[in-house]
Order: C-alpha cells, then structure tokens, then sequence
C-alpha cells in the first residue's frame, strides 16, 4: 500500500502469502469517508487461502476480516463503496468459475450470494440507490461480455456482447451514471487484434 504527500510516496508491506494466477485484479482498493484505505484481495491470512478485506484505521496497522473462504480463490475481484458506506465486493469462485457478490453493511458481511456459473474477470458499481451492477466476461458459450443487476433478492444476467473477450489482464470495467444505466468497457480479440470496446444501456437495449 502506498501514499504519496508531497512529491515522496510512503510504501508499506500490507500482506504477503498472497494468490497468483493468469488472471488479474487479484486486489481492490477503496478509500472510506474518513479517508481511510481498504483493500480487497485474495490471500492466505493465518493460513487459510480465501477472500479478504483488508483495512487501516489509523492508515499504520492492518486488520484482516475473511470475506469469503468457501467459494475459491477470488481472483477477478472488484469493490466500490455506495454513497451510504457499504463496501459492494464481486469475485470469481467455485468449482465452476461461478460469479459471486457480497456487501458489507453495519460491521456485518452478507453470505456470498452466487450471480451466475462460468464467469471470469468482474467489474462492480453500484447506482445512486446502492443497487450493484456487475459486469463480467462470460467462459460459456457464446462467450463475451455478460451484465449482471439486482433487484430485491434475485439477480438478472444480460447479454451485452458476444464477441471473444479477454480474460486476465484486468480486461473490463462498469459505471453507473445518476440516472442508474449502466456503461462497460472491455477489451476483446478480433482477428489477432485487442480492441477497446464500450457499451451502454440506453433503457431498452445494450448500445
């Protein structure tokens, strides 16, 4: 972890023992209303391997708090904060690269909630409600750029693209605008060439 005040960064071993793979976004990094870092990643803390928040009251010390330990490694990971303080958390787990999200709220984290199977690299924000949208890239055919949103309890998985996307490398990201539609931008392959691609929801259908 590092702050930089003035023109010197200040660098600080938070955790090591920490998972690696192909694919990237292994951490996550959010800073509350009081200005305090969290961090999200997927690790070993005492020796067991699972999800972790990592987080700083006084900026100095750590304190580790275990997501999700059941569900896989967690690579692919994303968080963000809504504008009333829950820290949304979206991560790949299981046996089946499942798509998996959870929130903290009030000290509390929720029980992972599983989204959808076959699912690599996620991306999370979340609207002015503080309703998550995930955005990830599909491992089933046909493949591509999935959108993911939740209403009450249930989950609703939406085909944004079809195209052969790229995994690994940190390849897709999601916004919210005020008026709540989603905006994704993603990295796919097309004749041995990466492009940029960018998507949004104009309230009917995927543009």
């Amino acid at each position: 972890y590092a702050t930089k005040a003035g023109s010197a960064w200040s660098i600080q071993l938070v955790k090591t023992n920490c998972l690696w793979g192909a694919s990237s976004r292994h951490v996550s990094i959010n800073i509350d209303t009081n200005g305090r870092p969290h961090i999200c990643f997927d690790g070993s803390v005492g020796g067991t391997s699972a999800v972790y928040h990592a987080y700083s009251p006084a900026g100095t010390s750590w304190t580790f708090e275990k997501i999700d330990g059941a569900n896989g490694s967690g690579y692919g990971l994303d968080s963000t904060f809504d504008n009333s303080g829950k820290l949304h958390v979206s991560y790949i787990g299981g046996g089946e690269a499942s798509v998996y999200y959870v929130v903290k709220s009030g000290g509390t984290w929720s029980s992972p909630s599983m989204v959808t199977n076959f699912g690599s690299e996620t991306a999370i924000a979340v609207d002015p409600q503080g309703s998550p949208h995930i955005a990830f890239v599909a491992t089933s055919e046909p493949g591509g750029v999935r959108y993911a949103s939740k209403t009450n309890t249930s989950w609703s998985v939406s085909t944004v693209d079809t195209n052969l996307a790229v995994t690994g490398y940190g390849s897709i990201s999601v916004a919210v605008d005020l008026a709540g539609k989603p905006h994704i931008s993603w990295l796919d392959w097309q004749n041995v060439d990466v492009r940029v691609r960018y998507a949004y929801w104009n309230g009917t259908s995927w543009q």
